[in-house]
């Protein structure tokens, strides 16, 4: 029994030493042995077996050191890397309005990507992982032979149990205790499909690729259809209890206000969707679209400044619950609203630092998200990465 222990937990510390080398060069980028030794605190006779084993398995490449490339004396130093190009993950992306399905590599890059443009509000399950599947059928027949996808992150809105692969509930859909991950592995024939959360599956990409990265706590709140937010705390995603943290669109500010989509009233969605800038722009230009509208903000036209005025204040509020209840750094916008007007950032920045005047509001910084649409497929491939790590960190365990 004793040695059974021992042998797990000198399993378990090769595990957390492995992926503490790869975190260590996926930052650094092209980084020498010596310098890994001394950046994680490991032995350099350590540090050098645990880097050619993942060099063995294809994780990490070795490279010329740039400094010695116009060296003519001596023996030329190497340098190891992620081995970007031969690690590619699949993601795909469900929305309302579209899916997306795209290979992602380790450095935040969308390799190929595709997207189908439909009306999925009130489409079911089974009609959207056929739709799923004959995309990436299409994909899988332009890979080379022999090769397949063994593991798939999908994202979508909602209320997702992780562990199952369960859409609990997605009011865009209008879905209930969905099994997505176990319908798109049987109409795929992909043995690993992971699902969460669009915002907490992107949040991860923020930290490792995009605004997030180099802060401690920094939160990601979503302007769109829908409404919604993800902590991001020391590099890991706050979940809360059954995956549910991070719903601040359905949080209720005005209990005889306009219905929403889940069936409350009032709820914070309500004042900051984009339907609900559009539907108060229609109320005088009927017929008017999202790009319109915002072409009329940023000519100055009164009504389209009002709205959007009125919309950026209770957004400044969401802001500041954020910066309250989770102490977020740095406040990240993302979703189609700041696709379209990246100005927004601007204009509820005004509203939230505006009420900063006591000794308890933190200073927090908001901006746009740099990876715009690419972040949710981001989230998505990232997600199959880590899983596909995971695998390998044990296989060499």
């Amino acid at each position: 029994m004793q040695k059974l222990c021992q042998k797990i937990d000198k399993n378990q510390m090769k595990r957390l030493n492995l992926r503490l080398i790869f975190n260590q060069v996926q930052k650094d980028g092209a980084v020498s042995r010596a310098q890994l030794a001394r950046e994680t605190g490991l032995s350099s006779m350590a540090t050098g077996r645990l880097v050619d084993e993942m060099i063995h398995v294809g994780l990490l490449e070795e490279v010329d050191n740039k400094e010695d490339v116009l060296s003519t004396v001596g023996r030329k130093s190497k340098m190891v890397q992620v081995s970007a190009h031969k690690i590619r993950n699949l993601g795909v992306e469900v929305a309302a309005n579209h899916i997306t399905v795209g290979e992602v590599d380790f450095y935040g890059n969308v390799i190929d990507s595709v997207t189908y443009q439909e009306n999925f509000s009130r489409a079911t399950p089974e009609y959207v992982c056929n739709r799923i599947a004959a995309m990436i059928q299409k994909k899988m027949c332009a890979l080379k032979t022999g090769q397949r996808y063994h593991t798939c992150g999908v994202v979508s809105p909602g209320i997702i149990d992780c562990e199952r692969g369960v859409i609990r509930f997605a009011s865009c859909f209008h879905w209930k205790d969905v099994p997505l991950a176990e319908l798109i592995s049987k109409t795929t024939e992909i043995e690993n499909v992971l699902l969460d959360n669009e915002l907490k599956a992107r949040s991860k990409a923020e930290e490792l690729f995009g605004a997030a990265k180099g802060y401690e706590a920094a939160a990601v709140l979503n302007l769109g259809k829908g409404v919604g937010s993800s902590l991001i705390f020391r590099g890991e995603v706050f979940r809360g209890n059954a995956n549910m943290a991070g719903e601040l669109g359905h949080v209720c500010i005005n209990p005889s206000g306009t219905l929403c989509q889940c069936g409350k009233r009032g709820c914070l969605q309500t004042f900051l969707s984009l339907d609900s800038i559009l539907s108060d722009a229609r109320k005088l230009e009927p017929s008017i679209t999202a790009q319109e509208f915002f072409a009329a903000h940023q000519r100055g036209e009164d009504w389209a400044v009002r709205i959007l005025e009125h919309m950026a204040s209770y957004a400044a509020v969401a802001v500041e619950m954020l910066v309250q209840l989770y102490s977020a750094e740095k406040v990240i916008l993302c979703g189609e609203i700041p696709e379209l007007y990246p100005d927004i950032a601007e204009i509820i920045g005004n509203h939230y630092h505006h009420q900063e005047n006591n000794m308890f509001q933190k200073n927090a910084e908001i901006c746009c998200s740099p990876l715009a649409e690419r972040g949710n497929l981001l989230g998505a491939g990232t997600m199959a990465f880590y899983h596909e790590l995971d695998c390998i960190f044990e296989q060499l365990c």
